[in-house]
C-alpha cells in the first residue's frame, strides 16, 4: 500500500513539476537476476503497460494486481497478520480507479489518496500541475500533433473528474 500512494504522489509531484512519468504495476512470477534486477512474466506485463497501454501520465495496474488485491480481500484468515493483509488489500483498492479506456490506473488525485496524505498533498500543487497540463495541451494544439493533443486532453478530463476532491 506505501508504494502505492508514493507512485501515486511521485505522479502528481512529478506532472507539478514539469516532469511527465508513466508506468505498469502488476505482480507474479519473476526471478532476481542481480540485486536490483528481476526477470519472467510480471515484469514483462509490467513493461507492456507501460509502453503500450499507459500512453499518458498515469500508473496502468495490471490484471493480476487486481485479482490478487482481490483474492486477498475475500480470504478466509485465522491470524491477525492475515487479517491486517486483508484489509490491506480493501485499502489498496481505493487507490485504483478505472479510466476511460477501461483500464484500471492509480488514482493519484483520489478522495484516497488526499486522505492518505495527511494534508501534504494540497490543492497548490494540484492546481500547477494542472496548469501545467493545460499548457501542454494548448502547445500542442498550437502544433497540430494529434497524438500529444488527445493524450494530454485524457489527463485533463481525469484532472476535471477530481477537482471538487481538492476544491478546484
Amino acid at each position: 500500500m506505501q508504494q502505492s500512494i508514493k507512485r501515486s504522489s511521485i505522479s502528481l509531484l512529478a506532472i507539478a513539476g514539469k516532469t511527465i512519468l508513466r508506468g505498469g504495476l502488476d505482480v507474479g512470477v519473476a526471478t532476481k537476476i542481480q540485486k536490483n534486477e528481476i526477470y519472467g512474466p510480471a515484469l514483462e506485463r509490467a513493461y507492456y503497460l507501460e509502453s503500450n497501454i499507459a500512453e499518458y501520465p498515469r500508473f496502468v495496474v495490471g490484471d493480476e494486481f487486481l485479482e490478487y488485491l482481490r483474492w486477498v480481500e475475500h480470504k478466509d484468515y485465522k491470524t491477525l497478520r492475515g487479517k491486517v493483509a486483508k484489509e490491506q488489500a480493501k485499502l489498496c483498492q481505493t487507490f485504483i480507479t478505472q479510466d476511460t479506456d477501461g483500464f484500471f490506473m492509480l488514482d493519484f488525485l483520489g478522495k484516497s489518496i488526499k486522505k492518505a496524505g495527511g494534508g501534504s498533498i494540497d490543492s497548490g500543487i494540484v492546481k500547477s500541475a494542472y496548469d501545467f497540463l493545460v499548457s501542454q495541451h494548448k502547445k500542442f494544439v498550437a502544433k497540430e500533433d494529434l497524438k500529444l493533443t488527445s493524450r494530454y486532453f485524457r489527463i485533463l478530463n481525469y484532472f476535471h473528474s477530481r477537482m471538487k476532491v481538492w476544491n478546484l
